[in-house]
C-alpha cells in the first residue's frame, strides 16, 4: 500500500515474523478450512481476565479471527495450530473481539485428519 495525495500512510500496530511459505484457506466470517484440511469452529464465550488492543491503549495485537487466519497459513495439523496460536497469544497479546467479559474469550475447535484438540483463551 502507497498513500496517494490526501491519503496518510498507515502504520503498522505490530510485526511477527514471517515464514517462507503459507498455506491457501477458506473462510467464512472466519477461517474454516486450509489446503491440507486442517478446520477450525469457533464460539465466543465469556472470560475474567480482559485483554485490550494496542489501538486502544491496550498491550494486545491478536483477535480469535488473526490468530486463525495464521495458524490456516502456517501449519497442517491440529497440533501445529494450537501450538502457533498459544506462543502468539503469549509473546504479542489476546483481546477479544466483543467488548467486556461476557466476550472477552474464545473456545476454538481444531481438526486434522489424525486429531482434534480444543483452544480455549
Amino acid at each position: 500500500y502507497k498513500a496517494v495525495d490526501g491519503q496518510k500512510d498507515t502504520v503498522p500496530v505490530g510485526y511477527i515474523d514471517q515464514v517462507p511459505h503459507t498455506y491457501g484457506y477458506w473462510e467464512g466470517a472466519y477461517p474454516l478450512v486450509n489446503e491440507h484440511g486442517l478446520g477450525m469452529g469457533e464460539s465466543t464465550c465469556a472470560s475474567k481476565l480482559v485483554g485490550f488492543a494496542k489501538q486502544a491503549g491496550g498491550e494486545a495485537l491478536f483477535t480469535i479471527a488473526e490468530l486463525m487466519k495464521v495458524a490456516m497459513e502456517r501449519c497442517k495439523t491440529a497440533r501445529c495450530a494450537i501450538e502457533v496460536m498459544g506462543k502468539l497469544s503469549v509473546e504479542h497479546g489476546f483481546f477479544g473481539e466483543d467488548p467486556g467479559e461476557a466476550g472477552a474469550g474464545e473456545s476454538l475447535s481444531i481438526a486434522d485428519g489424525d486429531e482434534t484438540w480444543i483452544f480455549h483463551i
